[in-house]
């Protein structure tokens, strides 16, 4: 690859000493962090790296023909990841990844399910908590619940307290989060089944990764009261990984390529649809 590649990346040596309210879930460790510069440099003429979209900005001008990749995750802001992409559209600059607008779907929880339910992919039945008044809206669903804050990733405010049983339990920890994250809170029927992670990469004409993985946790590929919380994910609390599972997915593939494959041209760049739980997989 005859380009130079910008990193743009927000570090922590290491994920220890986690609690329900640490909101730097998704900043990469150090560990991690090296092995992607180092392969990057690999097949580039040379990498720089920046902590934050402020320092990549002060810098701009510098990389009017370079390609960014960004895996900054950022805090506090629904509108967090589309702020690289915006300033590489800005810019005219070259990036990796989705655009600014299928950013801002993908962080919100609530809104992506809508977009996969218009073109045949089902999620849990759920409600939008915006405030304690709306709390008594969860006596629509069944338990057992899954509680999390709408417009987070990586595990954010997700532990395994957020899978409840009861009123009571739900009705505490919504609460929590409301406070601690000052955002809407996702309350979703929590389904048995197989959790799956759908890979996509390449662009709507031609598809270099297609792939499907399960997950497993302390051995359990179909899960009946786990979930993937930052125990499991960060702690390694149950030994979790990933087998493939591309064999399983048959129609439900062909609708999430439908989602890529879209005439919509600000949807074309799908490239990650995740965490769908499946009880019935052909």
């Amino acid at each position: 690859m005859n380009k130079k590649i910008v990193l743009i990346a927000d570090r922590v040596p290491k994920h220890q000493d986690i609690t329900i309210i640490r909101n730097d879930l998704e900043c990469v460790e150090d560990d991690y962090f090296h092995e992607i510069y180092q392969g990057l440099e690999s097949f580039s003429t040379g990498v720089t790296h920046y902590d934050s979209p402020k320092s990549f900005l002060d810098n701009i001008s510098k990389h009017k023909s370079d390609v960014v990749l960004s895996i900054w995750s950022g805090r506090n802001s629904r509108n967090r990841k589309s702020l690289i992409p915006s300033i590489c559209e800005s810019y005219n600059i070259c990036y990796v990844g989705p655009d600014p607008y299928v950013h801002m779907i993908s962080q919100d929880k609530h809104l992506s399910k809508y977009v996969c339910e218009n073109y045949g992919i089902r999620g849990a039945n759920d409600v939008l908590i915006e405030n304690t008044d709306q709390i008594e809206l969860i006596s629509k669903l069944k338990f057992p619940l899954v509680v999390k804050p709408n417009s987070e990733g990586g595990s954010i405010g997700i532990s395994n307290r957020n899978l409840v049983n009861t009123l009571n339990d739900a009705d505490t920890i919504i609460r929590e989060l409301l406070t601690y994250f000052q955002q809407p809170i996702l309350v979703e029927e929590y389904i048995k089944g197989i959790e799956i992670c759908v890979t996509i990469a390449g662009t709507n004409k031609h598809l270099d990764v297609l792939a499907a993985d399960a997950l497993e946790i302390s051995g359990k590929s179909y899960l009946e009261h786990d979930i993937f919380s930052y125990e499991v994910k960060k702690e390694g609390i149950g030994v979790c990984r990933s087998v493939s599972a591309t064999h399983l997915l048959n129609d439900t593939m062909k609708k999430i390529l439908s989602i890529y494959l879209c005439p919509l041209e600000k949807l074309k760049q799908f490239v990650l649809m995740e965490e769908f739980l499946m009880t019935s997989l052909s």
